[in-house]
């Protein structure tokens, strides 16, 4: 059973000191283990496929921006020359180069970024569109290996359906059938979110995702619903309503994509507890555990963050996705021995999976609030006759303010209840800067088993 609750507080850390050393990690029974060039390669019939050269995590606003710059990075051998300021010299060039009157944030579209890299890059950037249909995502999750496979293209890609969240693809394992063309799984991947977010201290954060071929497909990849301020719905922007996919395609690329898999696996890492048997104190002992039978162990970056550091108490999030899809989850934080926190791992709610887990550049300031002290920061939105219910931690991706950004940055949501105890609205309050976030229709109505 999903176990609700807020969020665990410090005093927990002794009872999972023992368990968080002494995970072993010689029984790779089900362990992926694709989370590296190495591991991936090791295993018969799997590819590495990433970026031509490195990239540098960026962040701008809006986030077009820097994963447009990102992209060029990573397709270039030699690193594109940045003007100063370049995050607003960027922005007004992308503004300047796209049609009159479209709807994006800061009046800069797709075409007119992806005109502006070329013209500063000497690149030649293009976007593709996808109608909103599983065949069409397909293409487009296909087509977007094949560029990195064949050319070292990363893409850069919308996530939550929003305009205002791109990432950049640096690496994918994925797995051909025998003729070496056509995809047959597509496992792990990396990309690095152009984003600007914040800490618990108002800093602002650079981090990059990894997860399953399950996960983004499913929760990540969605068709544009919101592209801006002035088309927060159905609008005749032409990116409305489809996949976007922007990279760097030669003349003649089409002709050597791979042949699309409508049969194609996308893998979903192993849980650690039968389903429905998960809880918040598992997750933070098993964290470990978890990550080593998704491959992660692999990783010597998550290693280094996992042995110079320690998991504090798991919280629980209700996850609300674009597509009205409802799932729960548990996020364990890595604390590392400088303070703060340097890596987020998010684990299903039913059998612990890994979903997602978020490295940091710099430790990410960790001071969340408790549910007790979210209520008392909600009370002054309360009116006459109403009281606040027991709150619960709520991530909904139609929210974009830069502190509940994230699935590990989630908001308390308090029923406000009438004299009978009927509930229609909710208070929100952000997680780790307390926030009031406001009042407005309850998102989850009901509260958890």
């Amino acid at each position: 059973m999903f176990q609700s609750g807020t969020v665990l507080r410090h005093s927990f850390w002794t009872a999972v000191v023992s368990a968080w050393l002494c995970v072993d990690t010689s029984s790779a029974s089900a362990a992926a283990a694709h989370t590296t060039k190495a591991a991936c390669e090791a295993d018969p019939g799997w590819t590495w496929l990433s970026s031509a050269s490195p990239i540098s995590r960026k962040t701008s606003a809006p986030s077009l921006v820097a994963a447009s710059v990102m992209g060029a990075e990573g397709f270039s051998r030699v690193p594109p020359a940045l003007p100063a300021m370049w995050e607003s010299s960027l922005l007004t060039k992308c503004s300047d180069n796209s049609s009159a009157g479209n709807f994006w944030f800061d009046r800069c579209s797709p075409d007119g970024m992806v005109n502006t890299i070329n013209r500063e890059f000497r690149q030649n950037w293009h976007v593709n569109t996808y109608i909103s249909d599983d065949w069409e995502q397909l293409n487009a999750i296909q087509y977007m290996i094949s560029v990195l496979r064949y050319f070292g293209s990363p893409s850069v890609v919308p996530i939550y359906g929003r305009g205002d969240h791109f990432l950049t693809a640096e690496s994918i394992c994925v797995k051909f059938k025998p003729d070496g063309r056509t995809l047959s799984s597509f496992d792990v991947s990396t990309f690095h979110d152009a984003v600007i977010s914040t800490d618990g201290a108002g800093n602002r954060t650079k981090e990059s995702s990894s997860f399953s071929g399950r996960e983004f497909r499913n929760d990540f990849y969605e068709i544009l619903s919101n592209i801006g301020p002035g088309c927060p719905g159905p609008c005749p922007d032409p990116y409305y309503n489809k996949y976007i996919l922007m990279n760097d395609p030669p003349e003649g690329a089409a002709l050597l994509t791979s042949p699309v898999n409508r049969e194609l696996e996308f893998v979903r890492f192993p849980g650690i507890v039968p389903t429905g048997e998960m809880t918040a104190a598992r997750a933070t002992q098993d964290v470990r555990r978890s990550l080593h039978e998704a491959g992660f162990l692999a990783d010597p970056g998550v290693v280094s963050r996992l042995d110079q550091g320690m998991a504090l108490p798991a919280y629980a999030v209700t996850m609300l996705g674009r597509k009205g899809a409802r799932t729960e989850s548990f996020i364990v934080p890595i604390r590392s021995d400088r303070g703060g926190v340097s890596l987020f791992v998010r684990m299903s709610g039913e059998d612990g999976a890994i979903e997602q887990i978020v490295t940091l550049d710099t430790p990410f300031t960790y001071q969340p609030v408790s549910s007790q002290q979210a209520l008392t920061l909600g009370l002054p939105l309360i009116r006459s006759g109403e009281r606040l219910g027991e709150g619960h931690l709520v991530w909904d991706a139609t929210l974009s303010q830069p502190d509940v950004r994230h699935p590990h940055q989630p908001f308390f949501e308090f029923p406000v209840q009438d004299s009978v105890g009927r509930a229609m609205e909710g208070i929100w309050v952000a997680m780790h800067t307390g926030r009031v976030i406001g009042r407005g229709p309850l998102r989850v109505p009901s509260v958890r088993p």
